[in-house]
């Protein structure tokens, strides 16, 4: 009985270790990609917004900036996107099937100035 107590214990600390470690569990999503998360820090500029369907396939652009750095960006993704089936092909490029996602930095921040970044998803 006291081993098995010992294991739920052990479990339970695993669980909560791993849902409250930064960048472990995702809880946003880009708007319109289920499946593309949000790191914490950034948010999304709403008037940035682009979506096409075109008969290549889609292309997403979205825009989101915060206080955060752009090293602390590409590890996050670089970390993420594998998991989501997203293949790196360099710093800030994956690749899923036929689609092509990129991410750049537009601006860079002076100042006290958030960072801005980019995703494109494009047909590949």
């Amino acid at each position: 009985m006291i081993q098995r107590r010992s294991v739920v214990v052990h479990a339970a600390c695993l669980v909560a270790l791993l849902t409250t470690a930064p960048g472990c569990a995702a809880e946003r999503f880009f708007e319109g990609i289920d499946d593309l998360p949000l790191m914490l820090g950034l948010a999304e500029k709403p008037s940035e917004l682009s979506t096409f369907d075109s008969a290549a396939g889609r292309i997403v652009a979205r825009t989101a900036q915060g206080a955060v750095t752009q090293d602390a960006v590409l590890r996050f993704y670089a970390d993420t996107l594998p998991q989501l089936g997203w293949r790196p092909v360099s710093a800030g490029v994956f690749t899923r099937g036929l689609e092509k996602l990129q991410i750049d930095f537009p601006t860079r921040p002076v100042g006290g100035r958030m960072l801005e970044m980019r995703i494109l998803i494009t047909p590949s």
